[in-house]
């Protein structure tokens, strides 16, 4: 935990937010192919593709807040968030393509 007067996180809330993100990402992938199981085996790579992606914007948020301690440097932090604003929007595409796939199949 930080000294002084500024806010620092729980020793367990790491621990806690790292479970609920397996948890989380783990239930999203395995429920998603459970679902798509009869669909076509690329519209099941577009989850897999948008599970990890998730999994590296949540790694470099991990990252950007956990890992400094004291924030010495700005620009390490907003290369970090960079990072993850990338993962994510990486995520979303493969998220939007997937739905776009499903909609093209069902017709």
């Amino acid at each position: 935990m930080r000294e002084g007067n500024e806010m620092g996180i729980e020793e367990d809330a790491v621990g806690l937010f790292i479970g609920f993100i397996v948890l989380i990402l783990s239930a999203y992938l395995i429920a998603g192919l459970i679902l798509l199981r009869n669909k076509s085996k690329r519209i099941g790579m577009q989850l897999v593709g948008s599970s990890i992606s998730m999994a590296l914007a949540f790694f470099f948020l991990f990252n950007c807040y956990f890992r400094f301690e004291v924030v010495d440097s700005v620009s390490n932090m907003t290369f970090g968030i960079g990072l993850f604003l990338i993962a994510w929007s990486i995520s979303i595409y493969f998220t939007v393509s997937l739905f776009a796939l499903l909609i093209k199949d069902k017709k």
